[in-house]
């Protein structure tokens, strides 16, 4: 009653009195932000973001790399799987129209012995990787009863991509190791180097050394 009763004087006066606790909330000062904690809070939120996209792109670039690592390997062990059998196959004997072991840079030439056959198998890396070439060795007989070699129509394989060289050494008799080899007989063991470089530019090196056992018995024959 009494608010109203000043209400009225007021307004006769000319004025409106606000009320007690209008007055009280319009006095007191609203809670906000400054900018210095803006600032801080943009800067903690950038810090998180930022470390959040790295630990996301290490990720996914470990996932990348484990690919491509995967890929290198699985061709590694083709390589290696097709030049181990090839090797152990050798033909123990010396051909005289052929040259059973011939060896260059970034090249290997065998004469193998397979139940359908001999086999000319060469492998030679060119710029677009490691390729594997097989020919059939075909036996004829002339008139004058002389055998001529001929050979099949080559088949070549594509190994291997990433392979960018592919180097190999030559265990003597003297268990001593060549970089070249001459054709007079076998060696005791091969040992060969892969090059490759992935789709980064990252460069790997794996040896691998494979046994002959027709190397082992040309060196026993010559040491006795």
């Amino acid at each position: 009653m009494n608010y109203l009763r000043n209400n009225k004087k007021q307004k006769s006066k000319g004025f409106i009195r606000a009320p007690l606790f209008t007055r009280r909330c319009c006095g007191v000062k609203r809670a906000g932000f400054t900018l210095i904690e803006i600032l801080l809070a943009l800067l903690i939120f950038t810090i998180i973001c930022g470390s959040l996209y790295f630990g996301i792109h290490v990720g996914f670039k470990a996932i990348k790399q484990g690919r491509v690592n995967f890929e290198v390997f699985q061709e590694l062990r083709v390589c290696l799987r097709e030049l181990q059998r090839d090797l152990r196959s050798l033909f123990p004997e010396k051909l005289s129209d052929l040259e059973t072991f011939e060896n260059a840079e970034n090249f290997l030439s065998i004469i193998c012995y397979e139940v359908d056959g001999l086999y000319k198998i060469s492998y030679h890396q060119k710029q677009g990787g490691l390729f594997r070439s097989v020919e059939k060795i075909l036996f004829t007989q002339g008139a004058d009863n002389k055998k001529t070699v001929k050979f099949s129509k080559t088949h070549t394989t594509h190994l291997a991509n990433l392979i960018k060289t592919i180097d190999f050494e030559y265990l003597n008799i003297d268990n001593k190791w060549d970089s070249e080899w001459e054709s007079g007989n076998y060696p005791r063991a091969v040992k060969v180097t892969f090059c490759f470089v992935d789709k980064e530019g990252n460069k790997y090196k794996f040896q691998s050394l494979v046994s002959i056992p027709a190397g082992y018995k040309i060196s026993a024959a010559a040491q006795e």
